[in-house]
């Protein structure tokens, strides 16, 4: 596909349906990956991504995937191209945790390999290097801290820093004790000052303690005093926890150096890991939508079995009602398929059910139908749906989609995929209706593929002569006077005008008198194509009927 406009992609949805996708990824990467998703220009490679996708897919329904971390390391990449640079300890953990990620990966699919071919092949440049965990762990504790074990000098700083650390305590309590019984501390009896202990004492014995003052309260009332037997020992604990943080540096340099030599391998495990998210995540979505890999054509042919819009069905599966599928197939022999029938039949949900599976599938997504339908790639999708009135560019409902006809005409061409619901409206039905069906003769000398809804009886007559055109309507039930929302092959359908008028209430009189005001031929001509319509879903009845007939038969 060379060129997708914002235009179709907002028309179709498609967006909505990233942001599903972009929900169920971990990493920030991938999350922002799944946003950005377009459709692929190289087939090859977009073949390829398809079997991936369709392999998690079966592994997030099947099987039970290695843990999923959210954890990356591109801040740490970037920082351990700078020599003598030091990471972080978190930094570190997260080096750890990713290449941890990566062995689970690596364990799952090679115990997979037979159920997984292609998900394991995406590996096989990924290696496990065990002695990047070794080295962190001889380091880092489980919290991520540096351990005292990591060298024997910073062994000997932690104990006598924790020597260091008793004495102050002890040193501290006993002069607290003899100032409390004397009475000279305040209500909260020690505080804190420039992150050394001190005590509370009331200002009016502040001469009689024995060490630093350090300040006083707002009220003056507080003398915040630093004991003389704790000041040498606080001194020492500054200077043991210099050389404690001098001596993590070292080790942690040191353990970033040896990082260093596995830069290359560290940067396919980021990547490989955003891969597998996003992977992962096209993966769980396709399970929410029954997602499935169509066979792929290499024919020039769309056969869409038992297709659902994938956010109509999520929409309606919250609120537990049914998603009727759409059947239709353009192939080379019949390229363009025109689509009529009552308003809020279903023509326009069609149109889009085509456009996004069709975008879905061509940036590596599995799409919501039968497996056995067959997809093609196209190079453009085209569209034209919705009222896309422009009051920016001062341009009418019509104005707008004579512009889409114009540049819609300019772009199509046999690789092309083209859309557009009720295209030649608003203006004149007979003006606009001649327009409109000089339109679709052009358009399919261009031999571009598409499905096209219209209500123009013109344009339903040209679909029954054009070669390579067929028609198709979403059927009625007349009966209950109720739009059934299935998609018929072969036959033009009605408006049904004056039935939906009926339905609604729409005074008995004022229907009659506007049958008056309409040519007798084009009243009898939209009543034919209803009986035909009504004729035809008595015959599939029947043949429902026979066929169970038939099964319980055989069963007997």
């Amino acid at each position: 596909m060379r060129q997708i406009e914002g235009k179709v992609l907002e028309e179709l949805e498609y967006h909505e349906v990233l942001n599903r996708v972009s929900g169920f990824a971990l990493t920030q990467s991938g999350k922002q990956k799944a946003l950005m998703l377009r459709p692929l220009y190289n087939h090859q490679l977009l073949i390829q991504e398809l079997h991936w996708v369709n392999e998690m897919k079966n592994a997030v329904t099947y099987d039970q995937l290695p843990a999923f971390s959210s954890v990356e390391i591109i801040d740490e990449l970037r920082m351990l191209r700078i020599d003598q640079s030091i990471l972080a300890e978190g930094e570190i953990r997260n080096v750890g945790e990713i290449t941890q990620s990566i062995h689970g990966l690596l364990q799952f699919f090679s115990k997979k390999k037979d159920l997984y071919p292609s998900l394991s092949s995406r590996l096989t440049k990924v290696k496990y290097h065990p002695e990047i965990i070794d080295a962190i762990q001889k380091v880092l504790d489980r919290n991520g801290k540096v351990k005292s074990s990591a060298s024997p000098q910073l062994e000997r700083i932690r104990h006598s820093l924790e020597r260091t650390h008793q004495q102050i305590q002890r040193a501290f309590n006993k002069m607290l004790e003899n100032l409390y019984n004397d009475g000279w501390l305040s209500d909260t009896k020690e505080s804190f000052v420039g992150g050394r202990r001190v005590l509370s004492v009331m200002s009016e014995f502040k001469r009689k303690v024995d060490g630093h003052v350090m300040g006083m309260s707002n009220t003056g009332k507080i003398t915040y005093i630093e004991p003389a037997s704790t000041i040498a020992l606080n001194n020492e604990l500054i200077i043991l926890e210099n050389e404690e943080r001098l001596e993590i540096n070292r080790i942690l340099l040191g353990l970033c150096n040896f990082l260093r030599n596995y830069y290359a391998d560290l940067a396919i495990y980021q990547e490989t890991v955003v891969a597998f998210d996003l992977m992962r995540a096209k993966g769980r979505f396709a399970y929410e939508i029954n997602g499935v890999l169509p066979e792929l054509s290499k024919d020039g042919e769309l056969y869409l079995v038992q297709g659902v819009h994938p956010l109509l069905y999520l929409r309606n599966k919250e609120k537990g009602n049914k998603t009727l599928g759409q059947t239709l197939h353009l192939s080379t022999d019949h390229r363009m398929l025109v689509i009529s029938g009552p308003n809020a039949g279903g023509k326009t949900i069609t149109l889009k059910t085509i456009g996004l599976l069709q975008l879905m599938l061509q940036s590596g997504m599995l799409v919501s139908c039968k497996e056995y339908s067959r997809f093609c790639f196209f190079d453009t999708v085209l569209t034209d749906i919705g009222d896309n009135q422009s009051i920016e560019n001062e341009l009418s409902t019509y104005s707008y989609r004579l512009k889409q006809m114009k540049h819609i005409l300019k772009t199509a061409n046999k690789k092309s995929l083209v859309l557009m619901d009720e295209f030649g409206t608003g203006s004149d039905p007979e003006l606009g209706g001649a327009l409109a069906e000089v339109f679709f003769q052009e358009l399919h000398k261009k031999g571009a593929y598409g499905a096209l809804t219209t209500h123009y009886g013109n344009i339903k007559v040209q679909a029954e002569n054009l070669p390579g055109v067929i028609n198709g309507c979403m059927l009625f039930d007349r009966e209950t006077l109720s739009p059934r929302y299935e998609l018929a092959i072969g036959q033009p359908g009605s408006s049904f005008t004056f039935e939906v008028s009926q339905k609604i209430g729409l005074d008995a009189k004022l229907i009659q008198d506007a049958k008056k005001r309409v040519r007798k031929d084009r009243v009898q001509f939209d009543q034919s194509l209803a009986e035909v319509q009504k004729t035809k879903a008595e015959v599939e009845q029947l043949k429902k009927e026979l066929f169970q007939a038939k099964t319980k038969s055989e069963e007997r």
